[in-house]
């Protein structure tokens, strides 16, 4: 496999986009801008960071240090070096899509729910470490207990090639497991982030060997063991699928996307969801879609297992916070059988080395359950419809708010008014 060339001027960091943010393609290229200039940023603290540490110490040594100077040189180069990684796995970036991998017409506006999620920006602080985690060698012989779960679930003597939808796909490292299990399944992503969606494409289709600095990011310069540990690198290359996998990839809001006209391909075996639920905007609306692709499933015979495992700590920008007995509720409420439920406590989302890194660890309490619908039940409802209404309702009572918030304060009345226009 060649390695890229890394060529920082390939890629530049603001490439000349149309800036008009009405079209699919010029949004999907402002929101990799976003990504990149995040970096930049994460880029300009850690330095001022180092370099204020430095003057401490020069004005109480009352010397410079020159090993430190070195140093920031060295950080400043491996952030330049990380962000041409970036600028060639996120540029020319991918078109915000809604269609099917067999594109299906665009639907009518009754078919799909009015006013979906806005898109959002996936960080680049949290694109590069997941990049590290899922894809560098380090990392890659660690198989995370979610995969592990998720995995297991799956039926490897059914005789048949099952159709898998993972949402939330990431970068692509939970269909590798899945494809390692089942080479001859056929299996769809489903990717929010665009950012993230092109990095995984990019990756997927072009291959990528290269080198990153696994800590050179502003959180990284906080609680250390060692200061070294900056420079380190990893490799990071593409996961080796089995030859002539069957991969596809669906970028947008899972909701959006996956409420439109179905089809007979909308129908799985499996939908597996790992990490996810805690950062979708609103947790009812994907737990109704996948009722609707359990339902389109039954209706071919194909009985959809939802197998789910992580934690719920939700994400900023979350609409709705549910506790994890309030999920159960729901889920038996629309038809679900549980077969599994269990809360796992302690669980790290990575597996570092033995050595320790930094004063702090990040562990996880993640919820772990499977689901099917209940064969023995009808069901009538319209579910498009029901999510229809339901955000209906939340947009009257968000309005009513504010305008109950303009009585109280009669001087924001007109720039409150603009803000209901806008909705």
């Amino acid at each position: 496999m060649a390695k890229d060339a890394l060529d920082p001027t390939r890629y530049p960091t603001f490439p000349p986009p149309e800036t008009d943010p009405t079209t699919l393609a010029s949004l999907s290229t402002y929101l990799v801008m976003i990504a990149v200039e995040e970096y930049e940023r994460e880029r300009d603290i850690v330095i001022k960071t180092m370099e204020d540490r430095v003057y401490a110490l020069s004005a109480y040594n009352n010397k410079l240090d020159t090993d430190a100077e070195q140093e920031i040189e060295a950080v400043r180069e491996g952030f330049n070096h990380n962000l041409a990684v970036l600028q060639t796995l996120l540029f020319p970036p991918l078109s915000y899509s809604s269609s099917l991998p067999s594109p299906t017409p665009t639907p009518a506006p009754h078919h799909s729910p009015s006013s979906p999620q806005p898109l959002q920006s996936s960080s680049s602080y949290t694109l590069l470490p997941q990049i590290i985690t899922h894809l560098s060698r380090e990392y890659t012989t660690v198989v995370p207990a979610s995969y592990s779960y998720l995995t297991s679930k799956l039926d490897l003597d059914s005789g048949r090639a099952p159709k898998i939808l993972i949402p939330g796909a990431g970068l692509g490292r939970l269909a590798y497991e899945v494809l390692k299990k089942l080479p001859n399944a056929t299996v769809e992503l489903n990717e929010f982030s665009v950012p993230m969606a092109t990095a995984l494409s990019r990756i997927i289709h072009n291959g990528l060997t290269v080198d990153i600095f696994s800590h050179v990011q502003s959180s990284a310069t906080v609680g250390e063991v060692s200061s070294k540990n900056r420079l380190q690198k990893v490799q990071v290359s593409v996961l080796p699928l089995p030859q002539n996998s069957q991969l596809s990839l669906t970028t947008g809001d899972f909701v959006t996307c996956y409420s439109t006209p179905l089809n007979t391909n909308n129908a799985y075996d499996y939908i597996l969801t790992s990490y996810i639920l805690d950062a979708v905007p609103n947790i009812i609306e994907m737990i109704l879609i996948i009722k609707k692709l359990a339902l389109n499933s039954r209706s071919q015979n194909i009985k959809t297992a939802w197998c789910n495992y992580g934690p719920l700590h939700w994400h900023n920008g979350v609409e709705l916070k549910l506790s994890v007995d309030e999920i159960k509720d729901i889920l038996t409420k629309e038809g679900f059988v549980i077969d599994e439920w269990e809360i796992v406590v302690g669980e790290a989302y990575r597996n570092d080395v033995d050595e320790a890194m930094f004063m702090t660890d990040e562990l996880y309490n993640c919820l772990k359950f499977c689901v099917t619908l209940d064969d023995s039940k009808e069901f009538e409802d319209d579910i498009i419809s029901r999510i229809e209404e339901g955000r209906r309702q939340i947009k009257e009572k968000k309005d009513l708010e504010i305008v109950n918030a303009n009585e109280d304060d009669p001087e924001e009345e007109e720039e409150s008014t603009m803000r209901i226009e806008e909705l």
